[in-house]
């Protein structure tokens, strides 16, 4: 038995074996028909395998094979007694050895125990042993590629190595199983077979993952399609084969489609399978993320409440499916301005994972990440820092350095250094970020293009504006090619590019791009949408730059009129658009009005953000600067007191914030003649921007 482990473990990892592979297979194993396949290829290792009269492992042959292992010090047992590892030189040699059918057998028997553990179950330990299972299936597949072993397709093993990489975020493993098993099926049960169906549709959850949304469109339309004809319009195959679609529809952000889609197998869902069906709850929280995805956050709100209360009752609080309902609600919280109630479902929900799932699971992760975001938004960035390095570091430790997740905390950690003000920072993990979203990806996966997105901003935070223009104009180029250009991603990416060319004084050409990015948002979006709004605020901007303030007031008044109806009053970017109005009455001397409009600002800033706010500390200082204008210097002096030593407090003394603060201050005692604490200040100011380049 001692041996012939050894040969097993010689075709897994190395590294991480753990006993519960075992303990899966064996009980697996058990439930299958004498004749199975999987049993014939385990062959002599079955004694390993076997269980007792109620169906669970029996480990005797097991623990006295290791033991023996032990005792010669081929492998080593972890303090729990559960986890194993062999030398690399021991593991190799335990290859070396075998002759070219025994590691073809040996390789059979290791895959067979591998698939076995793997079961199409959705509880957390089963994603949690899925996990375990990534390394040992690539080494295994590695040595055959070294060793030159011809494999035989096998269905079931095919099918469910297949899922452990889609599970994982490793597309390209999964796509190379993925297109197999389809076309096996297709061959040997037909077109139309039910399981044919099933890896059709589980290709296109793989190309749908791979932003290749055309690919999965195609297929999941020919799914759709047999589904209906062979099943029926109501089976609950076809409404899942609905709900796929819709979900892709809503990556190429044709979200009316999509909502379409979604109200057809809500309708039916609740019909056939019941208000209460797993399945209709999943049908409302994919409607909910659309209206999400449109803006209409009261509607999301309306039907993310349902089902969070629903899952509470069936599954308990406590459940995985609960507390995905609770994350989507404070999602919607989070879009609507309203972070301290984001806040308090996104602790519950991180406390929950923690104690249920356990610190490292990956849900558990996206959690603190989550909460990490709302963090930022409330400018308390040291703690989203604290917690976007953990997340990032727990990550790399886990899923490893090239998961999809791990790339999304780098770009989260980024996120937060650059409200920081530190730019090199963001920059270089910005740039790891891209570089291995390129390699592991794709150049053309929309992940690598939101990437270089990002970086561009932090180029033009820089000012450093031809690298953001190359950038921008790159990234837009490959997102009209890839997605299209009315896709909001690529609206996105003009949206950009014009803020680059405003930010030169390029005015014509960011008038030019914003007007198209307006045009197309009112057709496709709608007019009332938030991303509609934000394109009209940016045009206004840019017609303020060229000092055609009459075109942009009536452009920011019909903005903040709309924003105030759709959004609410209190809503952050309600208060943005006050504030944009109010320095186009700066701009044409309209002064009592705009300080009318930047004291209810404020107000309202102090009351739903904080004093401490970053956004609270920019009104702020809008104000002094306002005074600063009308000749109101002390007013505008105490005001800058107070913006400069809160910011220094909160923001840091180098921040770029707390500097341009300094430079205010400074700039009111010019004002005033006090050129001995102007000058102090200015020379503070420029060493600082000096230290901060070098």
């Amino acid at each position: 038995m001692a041996i012939m482990i050894l040969q097993i473990f010689a075709f897994m990892h190395y590294e991480s074996i753990d006993e519960s592979i075992f303990r899966h297979a064996a009980e697996e194993l058990n439930m299958l028909n004498e004749r199975s396949q999987l049993l014939q290829i385990v062959g002599s290792a079955e004694r390993l395998l076997c269980c007792d009269k109620n169906g669970r492992w029996d480990k005797f042959y097991f623990r006295m094979g290791i033991q023996i292992l032990q005792s010669f010090s081929l492998i080593k047992r972890s303090s729990c007694g559960k986890i194993f590892s062999v030398h690399p030189l021991i593991h190799s040699w335990s290859r070396d050895r075998l002759s070219h059918l025994e590691h073809y057998m040996n390789f059979c028997r290791g895959t067979a125990i591998l698939s076995c553990s793997v079961t199409f179950s959705y509880g957390i330990q089963d994603y949690i042993t899925r996990q375990k299972l990534i390394p040992h299936i690539k080494a295994s597949y590695e040595y055959v590629a070294e060793l030159e072993i011809d494999k035989e397709y096998d269905d079931n093993i095919y099918s469910k190595f297949g899922l452990v990489f889609r599970e994982n975020g490793d597309w390209r493993e999964a796509e190379k199983l993925d297109v197999e098993v389809m076309m096996r099926r297709k061959n040997v049960l037909g077109q139309e077979h039910p399981d044919t169906l099933t890896s059709m549709s589980n290709l296109a959850t793989t190309y749908r993952n791979q932003g290749r949304w055309n690919e999965a469109e195609q297929l999941e339309i020919q799914v759709l399609d047999m589904s209906k004809r062979i099943l029926g319009e109501e089976h609950p195959d076809t409404l899942i084969s609905m709900g796929c679609l819709a979900a892709t529809y809503r990556k190429q952000g044709r979200w009316n489609e999509a909502e379409q889609l979604e109200i057809q197998v809500l309708d039916m869902s609740k019909r056939i399978l019941g208000e209460e069906h797993p399945h209709t709850l999943r049908g409302m929280a994919n409607l909910a993320a659309i209206y999400r995805n449109q803006g209409r956050w009261n509607k999301a709100e309306q039907l993310e409440i349902q089902v969070l209360d629903m899952s509470k009752r069936i599954f308990g609080e406590e459940h995985p499916h609960t507390l995905n309902s609770m994350i989507n609600l404070a999602a919607t919280y989070r879009n609507q301005g309203r972070w301290n109630e984001a806040e308090q479902l996104e602790i519950q929900v991180l406390d929950m994972s923690k104690r249920i799932l356990g610190e490292e699971h990956p849900d558990t992760l996206n959690s603190m990440g989550h909460l990490a975001a709302t963090y930022r938004d409330q400018g308390r960035w040291n703690e989203a820092e604290q917690l976007g390095v953990q997340v990032l570091d727990m990550r790399k430790r886990i899923l490893g350095k090239e998961h999809p997740d791990t790339l999304t905390g780098m770009a989260n950690l980024a996120a937060i250094y650059r409200y920081q003000g530190r730019w090199n920072e963001a920059e270089q993990l910005e740039i790891q970020v891209l570089d291995m979203s390129k390699r592991i990806l794709g150049e053309e996966h929309p992940d690598t293009l939101t990437g270089m997105d990002r970086l561009a901003a932090i180029y033009r935070n820089q000012e450093r504006w031809k690298e953001a223009e190359q950038l921008g104009i790159q990234v837009l180029d490959m997102k009209k090619k890839i997605v299209g250009q009315e896709h909001p991603s690529t609206l996105t990416g003009m949206a950009n590019l014009a803020a680059t060319y405003r930010n030169q004084g390029r005015w014509n050409k960011a008038e030019q791009l914003e007007i198209q990015v307006l045009d197309i948002r009112k057709k496709i979006l709608g007019e009332e949408h938030p991303d509609t709004l934000r394109g009209m605020a940016n045009l206004a901007a840019t017609y303020r730059y060229q000092r055609r303030w009459n075109e942009a007031e009536q452009l920011e008044i019909q903005v903040l009129n709309m924003s105030k109806r759709i959004l609410g009053e209190e809503h952050p970017d309600t208060l943005t658009n006050m504030a944009n109005l109010a320095a186009t009455y700066t701009n044409q001397g309209r002064w009592n009005e705009a300080v009318q409009l930047v004291i209810q600002v404020l107000d309202m800033s102090k009351r739903i953000f904080g004093e401490e706010h970053p956004d609270t500390l920019n009104s702020t200082s809008y104000l002094a600067a306002i005074y600063r204008n009308q000749r109101k210097w002390n007013k505008a002096e105490q005001l800058e007191i107070q913006v400069l030593d809160m910011s220094k407090r909160i923001l840091g003394e180098e921040h770029p914030d707390t500097l341009n603060s300094m430079s205010y201050l400074a700039a009111t005692y010019r004002d005033q003649g006090r050129w001995n604490e102007a000058e102090q200040l200015e020379i503070q100011v420029l060493d600082m921007r000096k230290k901060m380049l070098e």
